[in-house]
């Protein structure tokens, strides 16, 4: 197995917002349509091995809806431009390319904000090791880990070994449980429901397990741990106004609504097809805060789908919903295990 990191977690959204601020990297409404402190970010968790982003979240924060609304994009979703039509080749084409980071993070986010047709307005993205001493820092994270999670892989050194049952994640246990992935029945995506519990146990620390004055400190502490796209002159502006917040702030987590599908009947490539009404329909309650944006400017380069008839079944359907977690809803999310 791959190293697979998941590291756009609730500790790289809260940096992502705290440490971005200034002037949207992508597109910027009129000033009289600007309402404050309206930010959408993207976070990417990067596995430094291969330069692929593994793990890429978008996070909208509205100060005024005293709201923080988190929607998962699986590595696997179907984007074409790339020699690969996977989301997680874009960054990883632009690094083998020779671009920075920062280069490659900043076209990552213009890409997708030019298909979803909203506004990006930063980026951010966190390793392996910034997010192992991120969960040391709070003095880790509480949670249940809901089945035993074993996997051994000598080749590159990589031991998980987590129980079943409440515990306390420290920096390399909570690699180990965002790493995890061959035992859940639905691959990836059972993987992302297993991230979900991770943000809700780190939102809900975060919000009440250290003070305001620490949440600050540390936010400040790991500003050289992350590749931010950008101007950091808003940044306490930003950051007080996050923290201030947080514990009246509501969380909401989604996946974007989609399905997979192997490449051909037989067998093939796995990808990730999108589902495009109801990716509007999220994309325009949660992330389009200056106005409307309508079905027609959606991927109106046609990225999203091939000429297939199985993959436009599931990316015209109108019968895939969308599903919104909060924090007190993410224990009810049912994780599946695989049959040995």
């Amino acid at each position: 197995m791959k190293i697979k990191i998941a590291l756009f977690l609730a500790l790289a959204i809260i940096a992502g917002l705290v440490l971005y601020g200034g002037t949207p990297i992508v597109m910027q409404p009129a000033a009289e349509e600007v309402l404050p402190l309206q930010k959408s970010i993207l976070v990417l968790g990067i596995d430094h091995a291969a330069s692929n982003s593994d793990v890429v979240m978008l996070a909208h924060f509205s100060q005024a809806e005293k709201q923080l609304v988190c929607m998962q994009l699986p590595r696997d979703m179907y984007i074409e431009g790339e020699r690969e039509p996977k989301l997680n080749h874009i960054f990883a084409s632009c690094r083998a390319k020779g671009m920075t980071e920062a280069d490659s993070l900043s076209y990552t986010a213009k890409r997708l904000s030019d298909a979803f047709s909203i506004p990006i307005d930063g980026a951010i993205c966190i390793d392996l090791a910034a997010f192992s001493r991120m969960v040391d820092a709070v003095g880790g994270i509480p949670i249940t880990v809901p089945m035993d999670m074993t996997y051994h892989d000598p080749a590159q050194g990589l031991s998980i070994l987590l129980k079943q049952g409440k515990t306390v994640l420290d920096g390399n246990m909570a690699q180990q449980f965002v790493r995890y992935r061959s035992g859940y029945l639905e691959g990836d995506i059972g993987r992302l429901d297993a991230q979900k519990l991770f943000l809700a146990a780190a939102f809900q620390h975060l919000s009440k397990g250290i003070s305001l004055s620490q949440a600050v400190s540390l936010s400040i502490r790991f500003l050289d741990d992350v590749t931010l796209v950008g101007s950091k002159s808003s940044y306490f502006s930003l950051v007080t106004a996050l923290l201030q917040q947080r514990e009246a702030l509501r969380v909401s987590f989604l996946s974007i609504p989609g399905e997979a599908l192997q490449e051909h009947e037989g067998g093939g490539t796995w990808y990730y097809v999108i589902n495009r009404p109801a990716t509007c329909a999220a994309l325009n309650k949660f992330f389009t805060p200056y106005a409307t944006m309508h079905e027609g400017t959606f991927d109106a380069a046609g990225l999203f789908c091939k000429n297939d008839e199985r993959f436009l079944n599931i990316h015209l359907s109108t019968d895939i919903p969308y599903q919104v977690y909060g924090p007190e809803d993410i224990s009810h999310i049912k994780i599946t295990k695989k049959d040995n």
